[in-house]
């Protein structure tokens, strides 16, 4: 179980990895996901997220880029910023991440 603090510090060390025409372009922010029964979620968890906000192309076509790379990146659109919660991220993973954004942006 990753506790916000924890994905935060992991969040600092992955942006401050990026090249800063990226890091420039992302923030650390709360973030919660919902658990529960199909549409009815019963549960709201803490967590954090980077907000990308690019001033290269539109949050949906991000969004979209990012879900079709080779391993699919799930994010979320909140006013006109991607959202990517690290809170289910394996570590294993960032480096994909990573590269996906630095081709993407």
């Amino acid at each position: 179980k990753r506790n916000p603090a924890e994905i935060k510090s992991r969040l600092s060390k992955f942006t401050k990895a990026l090249p800063g025409r990226i890091q420039s372009q992302i923030e650390i922010v709360e973030s919660t996901g919902k658990i529960g029964s199909g549409a009815f979620p019963l549960f709201e968890i803490l967590s954090a997220a980077i907000q990308i906000n690019s001033t290269k192309i539109s949050a949906a076509k991000l969004a979209r880029s990012l879900r079709q790379w080779r391993i699919p990146i799930f994010t979320k659109i909140i006013n006109d910023t991607v959202q990517l919660d690290f809170r289910t991220v394996q570590t294993e993973l960032e480096s994909e991440i990573k590269e996906a954004l630095l081709y993407i942006l």
